[in-house]
């Protein structure tokens, strides 16, 4: 007897029509998101992503009881054109098989950027000799970026995400960090600076330096940011470490950050248009908790212009009195 998956549907005519306005609903919302969303922050293009779709992938799942589930499908390619099979294979804590089960599908683009996966058949794992494909008509929306999957049953429960198994590690797709790609190489400038309450620095003419470098993988960016006070060495210097990153549960560009003086901040790429990328940052100073808006401007040629929008301080407006900050690429 098949193991059915919990998002099996039957097949009578009004689950079909319901599950059909479900998938256009979402498409709609999709679609909605494409408009305003950064278009460097999406996956690559069909044929791209059909390619990256063959594999193994795994997700885990909490069951009702509260006990974790392994999902692990592997995909290979059909006898048609953009016709695919999929074994799929449920394990509980102990490793020992639940239920498992093949789909045949067919996967269409839609819009563009995602695929629609299309059920044409489903039937037992190992089948049966002789086993013909039951009909089914499990549909959603899915992309496949990198290492991952993203699949939409249904928006109000939000996105399944899969990860590729081996070989190797399954690292993130490098086009996710186009955006950021103009604050690598290094900057420099010098800046009177009015003190900070919240990053504990105090007044003085310093001299700036951003300097951020991919790694090897594609997948990270590492920056150092240094500020020395003039007539002073490098000891005397206010010192920050940042790692950016696309985080794939969040589907968002990401930064963390220590300094030198004991602060520790993640943040968020809320927007980005025209060369410019807006922060949305928080995180714990020896003060207290701060958040601010910060701005990254490179809409001049060469020009790295860092704006502070909004900094508060245990709730408090503070640095009121920053001005802008702007760099030129050195190297």
């Amino acid at each position: 007897m098949i193991g059915q998956p919990f998002h099996i549907l039957p097949t009578s005519g009004a689950l079909i029509a319901m599950r059909s306005r479900r998938i256009h609903q979402t498409l709609l919302t999709i679609l909605g998101l494409f408009l305003v969303a950064p278009q460097g922050l999406f996956a690559a293009g069909i044929e791209e992503q059909l390619e990256r779709y063959l594999g193994r992938w795994t997700r885990d799942r909490i069951g009702i009881g509260g006990e974790v589930e392994t999902w692990i499908k592997t995909v290979v390619a059909g006898a048609e054109k953009h016709e695919f099979i999929e074994t799929n294979q449920v394990t509980g804590v102990n490793g020992k098989t639940m239920r498992q089960w093949q789909v045949k599908f067919r996967v269409d683009p839609v819009a563009g950027k995602y695929l629609r996966f299309q059920a044409e058949g489903i039937r037992s794992n190992p089948p049966q000799d002789g086993e013909p494909w039951r009909p089914n008509s499990l549909q959603y929306l899915l992309q496949v970026d990198g290492n991952f999957i993203y699949e939409v049953h249904d928006f109000a429960y939000g996105v399944f995400r899969w990860q590729r198994l081996g070989p190797g590690a399954a690292t993130i797709d490098p086009q996710r960090l186009d955006a950021l790609r103009e604050l690598l190489g290094t900057f420099r400038g010098d800046y009177a600076n009015a003190g900070s309450e919240a990053y504990g620095i105090a007044p003085a003419d310093v001299t700036i330096t951003s300097s951020a470098q991919l790694s090897a993988t594609g997948s990270l960016i590492t920056q150092s940011w240094t500020s020395v006070p003039k007539g002073n060495g490098p000891e005397k210097a206010f010192e920050a470490h940042v790692v950016y990153s696309y985080d794939p549960s969040s589907g968002r560009l990401i930064k963390q950050y220590q300094t030198s003086t004991g602060v520790s901040v993640k943040g968020t790429l809320i927007l980005w248009q025209n060369r410019k990328l807006l922060w949305e940052r928080s995180g714990d100073t020896p003060r207290g908790p701060m958040y601010e808006l910060c701005l990254y401007d490179f809409s001049d040629a060469g020009t790295f212009k860092h704006v502070i929008l909004k900094r508060t301080l245990n709730g408090k407006v503070v640095d009121v009195d920053e001005d802008p900050i702007v760099l030129r690429r050195v190297k």
